[in-house]
Formats: structure tokens, sequence, C-alpha cells
């Protein structure tokens, strides 16, 4: 049995290739893979936190998720996904797909962080590196 696998990978892609030249907030994408067999986009965020070495780097790194700054990791890719939603026929277009896809948004950090995958204050899962492989095959590619 022959089984064909499509899947597009696009990576750093800006607000302007996405959208073309409309009048949206400029941001970047970092990764969009499109499964056209599970129809299904990816839409996901990487973010390297850095090595803490002492409490206060820790600390640091702990506000760029949970702090009240606008330029917190959440708040920065939630409005990456109201972006995405806002757009969303734009967004279906760059892909090369149709509305029948479901989005699914996900951050995938470097460092093991104690939040839940999935939370009902984010409209995205947060998930480990190291655990993002078992995760997609678990939900996505069981077989």
């Amino acid at each position: 049995m022959l089984i064909l696998i499509y899947i597009y990978i696009y990576t750093n892609k800006k607000t302007k290739d996405i959208f073309l030249r409309k009048n949206v907030p400029q941001n970047e994408w970092d990764i969009i893979v499109v499964d056209m067999n599970k129809h299904i986009i990816f839409n996901v965020e990487a973010k390297f936190l850095s090595t803490s070495l002492t409490e206060s780097g820790l600390s640091n790194d702990l506000k760029k998720f949970v702090g009240n700054s606008d330029k917190n990791y959440v708040k920065k890719f939630e409005k990456r996904i109201s972006i995405i939603n806002d757009n969303l026929d734009d967004f279906i277009s760059f892909c090369n797909v149709d509305n029948s896809y479901k989005i699914e948004n996900i951050m995938v950090v470097s460092k093991v962080i104690d939040l839940n995958i999935e939370s009902p204050e984010r409209n995205f899962k947060i998930i480990h590196y190291a655990g993002l492989q078992e995760y997609l095959l678990n939900t996505y590619y069981k077989t």
C-alpha cells in the first residue's frame, strides 16, 4: 500500500508575505505547517528561553510568560493569532487550502515550564520541544 503524505512547511514568514500589502500589523510567523492529508494548519511559535543560572534570571524568563507586559510571549502570540483570525481568508489563501482546515496554534519552548499544555485562558498550546514529536504523534498521527 502506498500512502502519499503532503505536508508544506513555511518558516520565518513576515506579515507582508502572508497578507500581501494589506494594512495588517507587522509580525513574523516562525513556522507554518500545512498537512494536506489531515486538513490541519499548525501555526507554531518557537521560543528560546535562556539558561537561567540565577533566581533572578529564572524570574525574568518566567515573566516572559506570566508578566503583564505587552511584550510577554503569550500576549505577542495571541496578537498573532488574532491577526490570523481577523484575516482568515488571506491566511487560508497563503496556505493554498480552503476553510475546511483546522488551525492548531502551538508555542514550542526550549525550557520546561510548569504550565498546562492547554488552558482555558489561552487559545494555544505550550509544549516543550522535547515533547513536541510525542504530542503530535499521539494527538494527530496515531496509527
